[in-house]
């Protein structure tokens, strides 16, 4: 979790399963942070929320009652925030 006014250095990719190069010099390809904070800019949007959550792709089956139990844990940070969409991205 990264609050929302993170500077852009913060974000990086740690996956090791694929080629990130392209998010590496561009971290909107994946995380699309700062086409967010011009939505809000151009008042085409309310707000962002508090924090910006992101989850590595590659999940083993043996951690997916881990990430079932995480899921839980950011759906229910995301209704206290009183987060009122999401956006989905891969990478």
């Amino acid at each position: 979790m990264l609050p929302a006014d993170s500077p852009l250095e913060d974000y990086r990719i740690s996956h090791t399963h694929y080629d990130h190069s392209e998010a590496d010099r561009d971290i909107n390809c994946v995380f699309p942070i700062m086409r967010m904070q011009e939505l809000l800019e151009q008042c085409l949007i309310g707000s962002l929320a508090p924090d910006n959550i992101g989850f590595m792709g590659f999940i083993l089956k043996s951690n997916l009652e881990n990430l079932k139990a995480n899921a839980r844990t950011v759906a229910l940070h995301l209704l206290e925030q009183k987060v009122d969409a999401v956006l989905l991205t891969p990478g």
